[in-house]
């Protein structure tokens, strides 16, 4: 290739990347600006709108407590307008009768007024501005003199020079230590001045009456305030807690002839917290710089939404194939315990499987499953023994130790095999082999119990019958190992009885022999001590259709009850007819072979 194509395309190609790499920053510095810009406007708009909802709270707390000092004023105004209202009227009586009232009726009239303005302490005459009555009736006031005494004098005369009735106070009475509204109401007769009819209201009952103290509770601090009368100087007269006390609102109370009072009202806390306002300034600055640079990551670095995508595309992947492995491990799961259910239902032994404790019946190792095996085994159906546990299979005859060995291993968490005697719906029972393992959880959690049950009463009742075989023919033996030991034909016998009756614990064993006609020889016998002996008269006299019947018999020929059957069996074992009344038993005899055979009596004796 021509070396000045390969310099050309050299240059070009620095060229272009210069070019890429000029538009990539001027895309950052535009980028950088917008993000900016939006960090300028959101951070503004933030700051005025927080601004704009300051003062729409201070606003809103303003009114509300403006509203709050106005209705508050009105009451206190309220009190003091009725303060005057009883001595108003107690001056007319004097007006009308030109006199002081007795005391009787004073009371009287009294007592009505304060029934009616409750927020009057006492009320008072004073002709000549002396107290001489007061009800309700206080020692300490008789005798004042409300145109001497210099602390009340200005009021007073103030008061009579002008005709008209006001309301001054608090005023300082040393009398009592405390401070009170003091109302005036003078009195003309004849256009004479006749005296003063008194109100007063102490101050200490007239702020708890106007409850001021709820303005405290619901967050505000108040003052209360005149103007002195005489002198023109503001007084404070009802102090507030806090020592820096301003008044947001002021609210002006009008006093009958007296300068108005001022209720000064200041909120505890401001309408809007410093601390919310530095706060919020703070959260909106942030909160625009996290949307400005969220805004500049966007627009700067559209890669990064790429990278997202194939990252999320990536897990979702994963995520799938784990899915699909979770899904072939439940069915594969699935699949095994549909093998395992179907050889619980088709095992040929019972199967049960209990749980620990079933809220419903209240009862331990509840049944949660059976299979087909148990209840054709039992008789229950499934639906009869969910729920409650295997003792419903016991009773009254069921060995107790065997019971104890289940508990002790259900207790202990443990298996244990054994055999008892269980009992099936209809009552009939069955000896049942019984397995009992543990089941855990993958914490090697104790969650329940499995049992399988065989009935093995065929197999028991067989060993029963060889162990009997097994006795019979021990007893044989012993009883040929005995004959042996003698030759002649008697002793043999009566060896064969005795042996027989001990070992049967019989009262009578007797051994006969039949002749070619039938009829019975006495061989043998062995008795009780309080029998007596079998004469031959009685054996030749027996019944032929009952000896026939004893030679025929494979089996034993029982007779229920020698009472009833007395004659034959006082022949056959020798009891005396009252001896049959008295004894009742059973009488059992079995044939050796066509001649011989052996009778055996058990009595009872009543």
């Amino acid at each position: 290739m021509n070396p000045t194509r390969l310099k050309y395309l050299s240059l070009n190609q620095l060229m272009s990347e210069l070019q890429s790499k000029i538009s990539a920053n001027r895309i950052k510095l535009s980028t950088l600006g917008l993000a900016l810009g939006v960090f300028a406007i959101a951070s503004s708009t933030g700051i005025a709108l927080l601004t704009k909802f300051e003062q729409v709270q201070k606003e809103n707390h303003a009114s509300v407590m403006n509203e709050l000092a106005i209705r508050t004023g009105a009451v206190i105004q309220h009190e003091l307008e009725e303060a005057l209202f009883g001595p108003i009227s107690l001056a007319g009586v004097i007006q009308e009768t030109g006199k002081e009232p007795n005391s009787e009726d004073f009371e009287a009239y009294a007592s009505t007024l304060l029934a009616e303005y409750t927020k009057v302490s006492n009320l008072q005459i004073a002709p000549d501005g002396v107290i001489s009555q007061v009800y309700p009736y206080d020692e300490r006031l008789v005798g004042h003199d409300h145109l001497v005494d210099p602390k009340h004098e200005f009021e007073a005369r103030t008061a009579m020079e002008s005709r008209l009735p006001n309301l001054v106070g608090p005023l300082p009475w040393t009398e009592t230590g405390s401070s009170a509204l003091v109302g005036h109401v003078p009195i003309y007769i004849d256009d004479e001045f006749w005296g003063f009819t008194l109100s007063f209201i102490w101050m200490e009952e007239f702020l708890s009456g106007i409850e001021l103290e709820n303005l405290k509770a619901s967050g505000y601090e108040y003052q209360l305030s005149h103007q002195h009368i005489k002198s023109g100087e503001w007084q404070v007269f009802v102090q507030p807690d806090m020592a820096d006390f301003q008044a947001d609102v002021e609210v002006p109370i009008k006093v009958p002839q007296s300068p108005d009072w001022v209720l000064g009202l200041a909120a505890k806390n401001p309408a809007v917290s410093p601390r919310f306002s530095v706060i919020s300034r703070g959260g909106i600055i942030v909160t625009s710089g996290i949307l400005a640079y969220m805004l500049y990551r966007l627009l700067a670095l559209p890669g990064v939404l790429h990278d997202l995508v194939k990252k999320r595309t990536a897990d979702l992947a994963q995520l799938n194939e784990s899915l699909s492995r979770e899904v072939e491990e439940r069915n594969r799961i699935q699949q095994d315990l549909k093998v395992a259910n179907w050889a619980l239902e088709e095992c040929s032994a019972g199967v049960v499987i209990t749980g620990l404790y079933s809220e419903s019946t209240q009862a331990r190792f509840p049944i949660q499953f059976v299979n087909r095996a148990f209840t054709q085994l039992t008789g229950y159906t499934a639906a009869e023994v969910v729920g409650y546990n295997c003792g419903i299979l016991q009773g009254q005859d069921t060995d107790q130790a065997t019971i104890n060995i289940i508990r002790s291993a259900l207790a202990q968490g443990i298996g244990c095999e054994v055999t008892l005697k269980n009992y099936r719906k209809d009552g009939s029972f069955f000896w049942n082999d019984l397995t009992i393992s543990p089941i855990r959880n993958d914490a090697y959690e104790l969650t329940g119990f499995i049992g399988f049950q065989v009935d093995v009463t065929d197999r028991l009742m067989a060993q029963t019958a060889l162990q009997q075989q097994y006795q019979k023919t021990v007893l044989l033996k012993h009883i040929t190992d005995k004959i042996r030991e003698r030759l002649d034909r008697h002793t043999t016998t009566q060896t064969a009885a005795n042996l027989l009756r001990d070992h049967l614990a019989c009262d009578r064993c007797t051994i006969y022999q039949t002749d070619a006609d039938g009829n019975l020889i006495f061989i043998a016998e062995a008795k009780a001590d309080d029998l007596a002996l079998l004469p031959e008269s009685d054996i030749n006299n027996l019944d032929h259709a009952l000896i026939q019947k004893l030679l025929t018999q494979e089996n034993a020929v029982v007779i229920a009850d020698i009472a009833q059957d007395s004659p034959n069996c006082r022949k056959l074992f020798c009891l005396a007819r009252s001896e049959c009344e008295v004894f009742a038993g059973h009488s059992y005899f079995f044939s050796a072979s066509s001649q011989w055979f052996v009778g055996f009596a058990k009595l009872l004796r009543t």
